[in-house]
């Protein structure tokens, strides 16, 4: 079983690191306790949230945004977010600052998801998610990978996280700008206009 605030750590193997894994479903299907079993036999610690304490479902967005409180904070490395679809559990976990939430469905969209997004929460489907798939997700979402790569995307995205919202006046002003700066180059650049049209035009 899994408690909440309890480790769990088993014998490591196959290379994976010991870290802390915030791991959240809001209803118990039998595809939960199979991934808490391989991250146990695979030495990977355990911060368990939503029906895997309570053992009845619960709402999806407080149970998943409990957990994900968790990786903002630093209580834990990564999460594994389950709901019905996984889509539930990804829409609420990228709207905490610092997550970047992926849904998974195949080992290379997750191994994807890590090497050019660094994604730090890896949502599953209690549906559609055989322990097959789980398996190999879950292999490709700990392979050991080359940080470098996509560090520039992430950087960028950081930087969005802190950006202040355009107004949609404001926004609206800057398109209408940026398209009257445009016009104005092509009346300049054309070869069929006037000079003295090509200054009334522009002035208007």
């Amino acid at each position: 079983s899994c408690r909440r605030f309890e480790s769990y750590r088993a014998h490591q193997f196959s290379g994976f690191y010991c870290m802390k894994i915030a791991l959240v479903t809001d209803e118990l299907c039998p595809i939960n306790q199979f991934v808490l079993k391989w991250l146990q036999i695979n030495g990977i610690d355990c911060l368990c949230f939503g029906a895997y304490v309570s053992d009845t479902q619960e709402l999806w967005v407080t149970a998943i945004a409990e957990a994900a409180e968790a990786v903002s904070k630093g209580l834990c490395d990564q999460g594994i977010f389950f709901c019905w679809s996984g889509t539930g559990a990804s829409i609420v976990a990228n709207k905490i600052k610092g997550l970047r939430a992926a849904l998974c469905t195949d080992a290379e969209t997750a191994r994807l998801a890590r090497i050019w997004n660094h994604a730090n929460v890896l949502a599953l489907s209690n549906r559609s998610l055989t322990q097959e798939t789980a398996e190999e997700i879950l292999t490709a979402w700990f392979e050991p990978y080359d940080q470098q790569l996509g560090m520039d995307g992430v950087q960028a995205l950081k930087q969005l996280d802190n950006a202040p919202l355009l107004s949609i006046e404001s926004a609206d002003a800057s398109h209408s700008n940026q398209l009257d700066l445009k016009i104005c180059k092509k009346i300049k650049k054309s070869s069929l206009l006037s000079a003295p049209i090509k200054k009334i035009l522009i002035k208007f």
